[in-house]
């Protein structure tokens, strides 16, 4: 068993605090209170377990923190669910931004092409 930590704990009360609390109203229409701490705890635990970016493989260190990112966004109708949820690093997190999982993989792939010689 897990005890919990501080890293669990600060995970915990941040999920909590933006999804039931302290989020947008679009964001907090799709939790359901009852589901939620399930969802909570599930996400809380690969947050913690999580060693490299689910994205880019990369580690996380002390200058590539770990950040949750939707894997289908909320605001294109995903929901707050631990299966729609992957552990990312803030780079590529805030590179995916709004896009769909499918559609940052094309983006990326079109990218990469463009860069080679």
């Amino acid at each position: 068993r897990h005890r919990r930590c501080d890293t669990c704990s600060y995970v915990a009360r941040n999920i909590v605090h933006h999804a039931l609390v302290g989020g947008t109203k679009r964001s907090n229409k799709n939790w359901n209170n009852a589901a939620s701490a399930v969802v909570i705890v599930e996400v809380t635990k690969r947050y913690v377990a999580a060693k490299n970016c689910c994205y880019c493989a990369q580690p996380f260190t002390d200058t590539r923190h770990k950040s949750l990112d939707h894997i289908h966004p909320v605001c294109l109708g995903g929901e707050n669910t631990s299966d729609n949820i992957n552990i990312s690093c803030r780079d590529c997190n805030q590179s995916k931004a709004h896009h769909k999982l499918e559609d940052w993989v094309d983006l990326c792939k079109r990218v990469t092409q463009n860069l080679k010689p």
